[in-house]
């Protein structure tokens, strides 16, 4: 079985683990992996943000003027 070591924050190795080839033997899916880092940096954003609805904007709902001035003649 292959070996893995457990490391502490200043590289030293505290102490080697054996892993099981039947559980982390097989090969990655790249696709599955992108999914769940994409998902977990999605879940870490803060989300406070918002839009103005209809009542927030200022101004009203009628047009101020026409589009278009009539011609002087």
């Amino acid at each position: 079985m292959p070996e893995i070591e457990i490391k502490d924050r200043d590289n030293r190795t505290i102490e080697t683990v054996q892993i099981r080839d039947d559980v982390f033997g097989g090969k990655g899916k790249k696709g599955l992996l992108h999914q769940v880092v994409v998902n977990f940096l999605a879940n870490q954003r803060q989300g406070t943000h918002s839009t103005k609805t209809k009542g927030l904007v200022s101004g009203g709902g009628r047009k101020p003027y026409r589009q278009k001035a009539a011609m002087p003649y």
